[in-house]
């Protein structure tokens, strides 16, 4: 079908390395892999779309703040 309209697929497989995404996808795999491990980040059992969203924005917080001491001893190391 997307060869039909002309376009490409942009989905990494396992078996393929596409590198032009896996150099972007391996930084976001990581903010989601460390909000699995520290705060247990699954697929919600909420309906509302808002309360959905909070709750992201609240992870992404506590993950920012989390890594903001680990980042300034990267900095000062350099």
């Amino acid at each position: 079908m997307l060869k039909d309209k002309g376009s490409k697929s942009s989905i990494m497989h396992k078996v393929y390395r596409n590198k032009t995404i896996s150099k972007t996808r391996w930084v976001v795999e990581i903010a989601f892999g460390s909000l699995k491990r520290w705060f247990s980040s699954r697929a919600t059992k909420l309906k509302d779309k808002d309360k959905v969203h909070s709750i992201h924005v609240l992870e992404a917080i506590a993950h920012n703040l989390k890594r903001s001491s680990g980042l300034e001893c990267q900095i000062t190391k350099n």
